[in-house]
C-alpha cells in the first residue's frame, strides 16, 4: 500500500519530456523576438552615439573655431587608429594641446571605449569626416560625396561593411 502513495507523488517519464516540450517550444518562439528586440536597441545605441560625436565636433569648432585633429583648410576623414583616437581624446578633454581649456565636449561611456577609441555596439570604431576646407563637400571618404554637411560621422555596422 504505501509504494502505491509513493509512486502516485511523483511525475511520470511521459509528463517530464511534455511539459520540456513545451518549454523548448516556447523558447523557439521567443527567441528570433529577443535577437531583434536585441538588434534593434545596438541600432538605437550606434545612432545615439553618432548624434553625440556630431554635436561634440560642432561645439569644439564654435570654441576654437577649427576641427578636432585639423591641421589643414581641407577635407578629413579619421582612417586611422591614432587619428581617431586623437580626436575623441581632444572631444573628451584630455589632450590639452588641441584643447588647452580642457572641455569635455563628449562624455564616454567605460564600455563604448577600446584602446581609447569610440566603439559602436559591435565594437567596430566610428569614422569620423568634417569638412575642413568650407566647400560644403565632404569629399574625403572613399566613393561618396557629402553636400550640405559640415560633420559626418558613421559606424560600419555590426557585419563590418
Amino acid at each position: 500500500m504505501n509504494r502505491l502513495r509513493q509512486a502516485k507523488c511523483a511525475f511520470t517519464l511521459i509528463e517530464l519530456l511534455v511539459v520540456i516540450g513545451i518549454m523548448v517550444l516556447l523558447a523557439a518562439i521567443l527567441l528570433p523576438t529577443v535577437l531583434r528586440a536585441i538588434g534593434q536597441a545596438e541600432k538605437v545605441q550606434a545612432n545615439s552615439d553618432i548624434k553625440q560625436i556630431e554635436t561634440a565636433v560642432k561645439a569644439f569648432f564654435n570654441e576654437y573655431g577649427r576641427y578636432p585633429g585639423q591641421v589643414k583648410s581641407e577635407d578629413f576623414i579619421s582612417s586611422t587608429d591614432s587619428r581617431r583616437t586623437n580626436i575623441i581624446a581632444v572631444l573628451r578633454g584630455l589632450n590639452d594641446t588641441e584643447n588647452p581649456r580642457r572641455i569635455q565636449f563628449l562624455e564616454v561611456p567605460a564600455k563604448s571605449l577600446d584602446r581609447n577609441q569610440f566603439v559602436d555596439p559591435w565594437g567596430n570604431p566610428y569614422m569620423i569626416a568634417y569638412d575642413g576646407d568650407f566647400d560644403n563637400f565632404i569629399r574625403s571618404i572613399p566613393r561618396t560625396v557629402l553636400t550640405g554637411r559640415q560633420v559626418a560621422v558613421w559606424s560600419i555596422g555590426p557585419d563590418g561593411e
